[in-house]
Formats: structure tokens, sequence, C-alpha cells
């Protein structure tokens, strides 16, 4: 039995899985360029023994010719040979299913190899003797009746079996026996044997080209079948039904993928909510359809303004989310204004020109989607507050403290040290706890905090350079570099914070970010792997 591979395809049919898909799948699977490669295993091996068969029956007859015509040798053993393949040569008969779909010919087959075997046998065995072995091999043709190979294999080693008994009990005659015929009479029954299976053999080649055709039709209407039920399932997967945008579902992901890239190398990420305007309004008063209408012709607009690598779905009934790859929250209050000026230019026939409100927001390094999805939302809800028709960016960047504040220490934080992952832990926690007072600044002991700060960076950045070291850390130089900048950075910043503070929080917060979590993130974990596997 054929033990097929699981495809490995795009969709994922989940609990809805049947028969009927999974049969489709392996079929894809199958489907490959070249003829014989688009049969099955037992299709091909099929037509492999047949073939075999075929050209081991042609050998024969050469054989056979040479010695009998030629050389004009009486012997029997090339007559038994021949007929030896000629029963071989009807193996494949019982093996490959011609029955149901060649019946003429099969038929034809069966009877190129049982005729020439039953003269030969009468010939050489005797009217009785021959007769007994015939109807032994005819007995096996019911056989081809039994649909599962298997079971059609083992009846017919079966029967095999029985014949072999039969020649072994008998005793194989001498050509004495050839005396009865003239040589005439004898060449003319080899030559029509030999003839009549020669056809046959060629009859087989037809078929064997006509099954691969009739496969390599049915094989590519299913794939055209599938390859259409495959897209169904995409779009319906990941599309919106109306719009032919990507739905809620499929739009989240992109922008939970984008966000985890944007962590990993650190490039700007901006998203747009917008809502058309009194949308309600157009559905009441003008009928669903006419709506229907109304958000195809948004989306198109849209659309046709955004870039490539631009991403825009269906949010909500009215509401639609744009992603932004490598864009700050600056040039996407530019993408959005043109879009907001854009949609009110459209004109909707008895509708007329309808407006659409905007959010924008931008993605903060290790911010969640949530909370961005939060600041958004406000973005939008100001933007139709203020009189719709318009965009609000949020420009309330969070802090190093709301990021610092509600981080957790997390598994995959730890190097595999424990002396550093310690450290690490203690710096996180002590500008978390500090960030976390209702107005650090305003603490008297601000200064000294700093101070002590930096003499714990400085003392961390120093052992972890001599434990790298000593684990043979081949980036170590970059490391040391980056310890450096760093350390340049707050001791400059230090000193600015202390003449003029309110100028510098905001920068300070940044600083505090880099050293603290961004680096340890982004640089720190580059030598992870090296640790952990001592």
């Amino acid at each position: 039995m054929i033990q097929w591979e699981k495809p490995h395809l795009d969709v994922d049919f989940g609990e809805h899985r049947t028969q009927e898909t999974f049969m489709i799948q392996k079929l894809f699977r199958l489907m490959q360029t070249g003829s014989h490669k688009n049969l099955t295993g037992s299709q091909q091996r099929a037509i492999f023994m047949t073939n075999f068969s075929a050209a081991g029956a042609i050998a024969s007859y050469v054989g056979f010719a040479l010695l009998y015509f030629i050389l004009d040798k009486d012997t029997l053993f090339p007559v038994i040979l021949v007929n030896v393949v000629a029963i071989v040569f009807l193996f494949p008969v019982f093996y490959f299913d011609f029955t149901r779909r060649y019946t003429l010919a099969a038929t034809w087959m069966i009877l190129g190899v049982s005729l020439p075997v039953f003269i030969n046998l009468r010939l050489f065995l005797g009217y009785r003797g021959g007769s007994h072995i015939f109807f032994v091999l005819f007995s096996l043709l019911p056989i081809l009746t039994i649909q599962e190979y298997r079971k059609r294999l083992t009846s017919l080693l079966s029967g095999m079996n029985l014949l072999f008994f039969f020649f072994t009990y008998r005793h194989l005659p001498t050509p004495e026996l050839l005396s009865v015929f003239t040589p005439v009479m004898i060449k003319s029954i080899e030559l029509f044997t030999m003839g009549f299976v020669l056809i046959t053999i060629v009859l087989v080649f037809f078929i064997n080209q006509r099954i691969i055709d009739r496969y390599e039709i049915e094989l590519t209407e299913k794939r055209m079948s599938l390859e259409t039920a495959l897209v169904e399932v995409r779009n319906f997967a990941t599309l919106d039904a109306l719009t032919g945008i990507l739905n809620r579902g499929h739009m989240e992901r992109r922008i939970r993928e984008e966000l985890a890239r944007g962590n990993r190398y650190g490039f700007p990420i901006s998203l747009i909510l917008f809502d058309i305007d009194h949308f309600k309004q157009i559905n009441d008063q003008y009928g669903h359809d006419i709506g229907d209408i109304v958000l195809k012709k948004m989306v198109d607009t849209v659309a046709g303004k955004i870039r490539e690598t631009d991403a825009l779905g269906r949010w909500g009934g009215e509401e639609f989310m744009l992603l932004l790859p490598y864009t700050d929250a600056k040039n996407a209050d530019l993408v959005a204004q043109k879009l907001c000026r854009s949609l009110g230019w459209v004109d909707h026939g008895e509708c007329g020109k309808i407006t659409a409100s905007f959010g924008v927001a931008q993605w903060i390094s290790n911010e969640s989607f949530a909370d961005l999805y939060k600041r958004l939302d406000n973005a939008l809800y100001a933007a139709k507050s203020a009189g719709r028709n318009r965009v609000v960016t949020d420009n309330l960047k969070p802090s190093a403290k709301q990021i610092l504040t509600r981080q957790a220490w997390r598994e995959e934080w730890n190097s595999g040290h424990d002396e550093i992952d310690r450290q690490h832990r203690n710096l996180i926690n002590s500008v978390g706890s500090r960030l976390d007072e209702e107005d650090p600044y305003q603490s008297p002991d601000w200064q000294t905090f700093l101070d002590q700060l930096t003499e714990d960076l400085i003392t961390h950045f120093r052992y972890e350079e001599n434990v790298l070291m000593e684990y043979g850390f081949t980036d170590i130089r970059a490391h040391h570099l980056a310890h450096e900048k760093l350390l340049g950075w707050i001791t400059n910043l230090k000193n600015q914070f202390t003449t003029e503070p309110s100028e510098n929080k905001p920068r300070f917060l940044y600083i505090l970010e880099e050293a603290v979590l961004n680096h340890m993130l982004e640089e720190d974990i580059k030598y992870f792997p090296l640790v952990r596997q001592e």
C-alpha cells in the first residue's frame, strides 16, 4: 500500500478537513512536470512491469528466432522459455486494472497470451496434459474481477503455485513428440504464436500511452479544480468578502508580525485608523446596497494612493486600518492628510461627497499592540469629537517609564550566566522603581540616583566584558564599543540634566531605555547562545 505524504499547503483546513479534501491534497502533491511523474507510485510500477515484461517477451522471441529459424535447432528450452515469458507477460494484466477502463484491450491481451500458451502446451505435453495445464492457467482469469490489487496478487500467486504443481507432477516430454507434426506445421504454428504475441506487445505500449494520457487529463482537471478551491479558501480566510481587502483577523496578524520585525530591526512603524463619517445615515437613507457601493469606492480610492509595502484592512463595519512600515508619525500624518482630502473629493452620486475621520499613531519599541491600538483609537475619537473630516495624530509617545515599569522579567532574557542575569534584573528593577514614583525628578536624591546608576552600569559592563572574554566571544570589540557609547551618552546627558532638567527629561528617559532595556534585548542577546551552551 502506498504511504502518502501529507502535503504542505498554505491553507490550514483545520477541523473541517474531510476525506475528499485529503485525497485532493494527495493528488496535488503528486502533480509534477513530466508524464510519468504525474502518476502515482503504483501506476508507475504497473507500467514499468508491463513494459519490462514486453521487453522480456521481445528478447525471448528474438532468441527463439535465432535458435529455431536461423540455426535450425529444434530444442525444447526456447519454446518453454517463450511460454514462461508469456505467463509473466500476463501478470501486468492482473496487476494493472485494465478491466474497468479498457475491457476490449484487456480481452485481447488475455487471448494474445493464452492462445499461444494453449497451442504450445498441447503441442509439447500432449492433448490431455496440455489441456490440464491450460485450464489451470485459464482458471486464474476470474482473478481479474477482484478490485483490490493486493487480494488480486495473492490469488494470482496461489493459482500460480497450483500451476507449478502440475508442471512438477508430470514429466516434461521430450522433443520426440514434435514428430507428429511436419516441420512446416511446426514453423507455421510458432510463427503464428510469435506474431500474435508481438502484436499484443505493441498493443500494450499503446494502452500504456492511452492510460498515461487519460491520467494526465484527470490530474490536470483535478489540479485546476484544486487551485481554484485553494484560491477561494485563501481568500475566504484572509480577505473581506465585500471590499476584497484584508479582513480584521488577517490584518491584526500582519500588524503583530510587523511589530515583531520592528522590534528586531528597529525601523519605525505607524498605523492609521479611519472611519467613514455619518455612514449609518447613508445606510438608513439610501439603503445598504448603496452603502456597500460607497465602501467599495472609498476602499478603491485609498488602495490607489498607498505603497505596495503598506497593508489595508477592514477593521469593522465602516472602519478601516492602514499599516505603514518604515514610516514615522510625521510622514504617517502626511499620508492621512492626503487620504482625507482625496476621500472628500470623491463624488458618490446621489449620496454626494462623503468624508472620513483619521487617527494616526506611531508604534514605540517594545510597545504592545493593545497599547498602540488604544492610543490610535483615542486619536480617531479625538478627530470625530473635533468635528470629523480631519486627522488627529497621537503625540503621547510612551516614555521609558511606561515601558520599563510594566516589564516583568521574562525567561528568554536569561543569558545562562547567573551573575550577569542578576545584574540585569537589578538594573531594570532600579530604573523601573525610580520611574514609577509620582515625580521622580523632584526627589532631592535624584542626582545621587543618577551617579549610582552610572556606577552600576560601569561595573556591569566591565564584569560582562570579562566574562565574555573568558567564553571567547568573538564580537567582544563591538560589544565594548556599544558599552562606551552608552556610557558617553549617559555621562554627557547627566551633566546637562543637572543644569537644565526640564528640557532634558525626554532625552534622559530615551537614554535610560536604550541603556537598560534595548541594549539588553538587542546587543546582549547576541552572546546568549554561547553562554547557554557551556
